[in-house]
């Protein structure tokens, strides 16, 4: 149970309302999680996750949403002494319900299929290459058509010293609903991170270089400049106000 939280410093968007002290937002959220590594060779091992969730929010009095789901994920993992592979996928089945009392009530079916690979091969001694590829099919649940996705990824790590280091990376991705917002698909390229709390169904392009650089055992620091280019879906409701 908490109170509102939104730090949007007084400023509010057309048709909402400013802050109130009196709003109270309460939240049941209960999950289970079962995994599992089993290792084939001393040089392969396969994963297994599986999550389920039943969570339910009140963000006001009379309103009521339950989101109900299963997320499951499998994954191979192969070491060699100039690369190494991960090759996975997975998918969930979410159902989300919501009413309004006395108003109205809805539901909505979200899914999503996956599949990756990514692979890092030490080219030379001090140069590290990550390349990889994902597919992405899901529907978010709203009225938006399915998403149908192919992301490449590529990038690139150099040990200019030992302990200073060049990075640089290029990749795509889309944004799903994760259905507990955790994942054992490799969240990172080179140092950059892929995935951000985006609109579901964005699709995103990311590059940057960066610069990291240890003065010491216990003191580092870097640089680094990214750019990120989004293409954010708009929801029924935005297209409604749009229209309107």
């Amino acid at each position: 149970d908490h109170g509102q939280i939104l730090l949007d410093f007084g400023r509010t968007k057309v048709g909402q309302e400013g802050f109130r002290p009196d709003r109270r937002k309460s939240i049941r959220d209960n999950r289970a999680r079962f995994g599992a590594r089993y290792e084939i060779s001393p040089n392969q091992d396969f994963l297994f996750s599986v999550n389920f969730i039943k969570r339910v929010d009140r963000p006001l009095n009379n309103i009521r949403s339950e989101n109900t789901g299963y997320q499951f994920e499998a994954q191979h993992l192969f070491r060699h002494e100039y690369f190494n592979s991960v090759l996975g996928g997975g998918g969930y089945r979410f159902k989300s319900d919501l009413e309004i009392v006395d108003f109205s009530s809805s539901s909505a079916f979200e899914d999503r299929e996956n599949v990756y690979f990514y692979t890092n091969a030490n080219l030379l001694p001090a140069v590290n290459l990550t390349l990889g590829l994902s597919y992405d099919s899901f529907n978010n649940g709203e009225d938006q058509p399915r998403v149908d996705k192919i992301n490449p990824k590529i990038g690139v790590q150099w040990n200019i010293l030992n302990n200073l280091r060049l990075r640089a990376a290029w990749f795509e991705t889309s944004k799903s609903h994760l259905a507990i917002q955790q994942t054992i698909e490799p969240t990172q390229v080179a140092g950059f991170n892929q995935f951000f709390d985006d609109i579901n169904g964005t699709r995103t392009k990311r590059m940057g270089v960066g610069l990291d650089y240890n003065l010491s055992a216990t003191f580092f620091g870097g640089a680094e400049v990214t750019k990120r280019i989004l293409h954010v879906p708009m929801s029924g409701l935005q297209k409604q106000n749009e229209q309107q």
